[in-house]
């Protein structure tokens, strides 16, 4: 059950921003899976119909309301999409102004729901710091964690303030690699420079989907305060990556060693914040161990097991053969 938003809902409803990329999307699965879970649901997007055609699939069963706007255009929103808003997923686009997007709607949303507000999730990255390169996707991660923080420690301390910090995804494999998977059995990665090749914890991101929505579900005072590391079960370099996968498909597949350069000329349509925010990305995996680190957060959560890679690639298996 979907609709556009027409009127003020009269009870509190869960915002999700990011809904149509590949986290929300699993999100809202997720959470129409949940037999007991009756809230609305309302999901910030540029292009209601679009949204609509994109996320039919993952919809069943939600009470869903589709409001159209962009979160760098906060004033053009209508004030009742902020209103009695009791939870909020944050999911924005990891850029130079995103702790000031972010810091400017979680202000709206106490704006029109400071009494109703109990929990704000966000959805950040692991290695999220402060302190880091200004023109790293981790910096704009860390930023946003700390103006929120604040906003919400100065406007509404009661507030449970919950942060998802996930590895990188396995879902990259698909979107990113697949084309030269199946045309010349390899994928393109930045070399190692010294030592032995970097390792990454990769998670799927149907497991960050799933904590979130079993967070969004229960009591908010359960994870105030809580910052949780979701990564896969293993911790793996991309020989081995490149192992798995040809094992699973049956075909030698390896890992083509790059340069920063050529990954760079690779982004090179990209705009220059994101190009050297990727290049960034890569640089971190080779000189710090954070990514490389396997935690338990998602399985002491949810008493689960996390996907392994293994399993992410058989069952997407007819998308690489």
């Amino acid at each position: 059950m979907s609709s556009e938003i027409t009127a003020t809902n009269s009870k509190s409803s869960i915002l999700i921003t990011g809904a149509t990329g590949t986290i929300g999307k699993h999100l809202l699965k997720a959470l129409s899976e949940q037999k007991s879970f009756g809230q609305s649901v309302k999901v910030l997007v540029r292009n209601v119909e679009k949204a609509k055609q994109e996320l039919v699939n993952y919809v069943n069963n939600l009470d869903v309301e589709y409001v159209q706007g962009d979160l760098n255009q906060l004033e053009l929103i209508p004030s009742s999409t902020f209103e009695k808003i009791e939870r909020v997923f944050v999911l924005t686009l990891s850029a130079p102004n995103q702790p000031k997007v972010e810091e400017q709607l979680i202000d709206k949303i106490l704006q029109y729901s400071k009494y109703d507000l109990k929990q704000v999730i966000r959805l950040s990255g692991l290695g999220a710091s402060t302190t880091i390169e200004s023109n790293s996707l981790f910096r704009y991660h860390g930023d946003s964690e700390v103006v929120i923080g604040n906003l919400l420690s100065n406007k509404a301390p009661n507030v449970s303030y919950v942060i998802l910090r996930p590895n990188l995804f396995m879902q990259n494999f698909l979107r990113d690699d697949i084309h030269s998977i199946k045309n010349s059995s390899q994928f393109f990665k930045p070399r190692n420079d010294h030592g032995v090749p970097y390792h990454i914890s990769h998670v799927d991101v149907r497991d960050i989907a799933d904590m979130a929505a079993q967070i969004l579900t229960e009591n908010p005072n359960i994870h105030g305060g809580q910052v949780y590391n979701i990564t896969g079960p293993q911790s793996l370099n991309y020989d081995q990556v490149a192992e798995i996968i040809s094992k699973v498909i049956g075909r030698q597949i390896t890992w083509a060693r790059i340069d920063e350069i050529e990954l760079a000329n690779q982004l090179g349509q990209l705009p220059k914040f994101l190009v050297f925010g990727l290049v960034r990305l890569f640089q971190f995996y080779k000189l710090n161990g954070t990514s490389a680190n396997v935690h338990a957060d998602f399985e002491i959560v949810t008493g689960k097991k996390p996907r392994s890679l293994e399993q992410f690639i058989q069952e997407n298996k007819h998308h690489f053969e």
